[in-house]
């Protein structure tokens, strides 16, 4: 949040429990900044980065632990250039009474 509380500098969002399906993220070029697919665990993860290895994804992030929620990921890009990533491990679970986070 910039000063004032006028400036959004991302927003995460989600439709399930999971940390976030969505995110958007400001920066240079405003906009989507990736989608998440969850997956069941580490292993799927690990499976994922194969597949994505064999068919020659262009891979933005390795596989690793995250960040905040310290889940495993990937981020990859798709065909159309759009940046997504794997996600497992719930990390921290959001539901529908959760306050907003600034």
């Amino acid at each position: 949040v910039g000063p004032g509380h006028q400036v959004r500098a991302a927003a995460f969002m989600t439709c399930t429990t999971t940390p976030h399906d969505i995110a958007f993220v400001g920066g240079p070029k405003m906009g989507l900044h990736h989608l998440s697919f969850y997956l069941d665990e580490w292993a799927d993860v690990l499976k994922a980065a194969d597949v994505m290895g064999k068919n020659k994804v262009k891979i933005d992030v390795t596989p690793q632990r995250h960040g905040i929620t310290r889940g495993a990921t990937i981020y990859f890009f798709d065909p159309s250039g759009n940046r997504n990533e794997t996600f497992a491990g719930l990390g921290y679970a959001a539901y529908p009474d959760m306050p907003v986070i600034t």
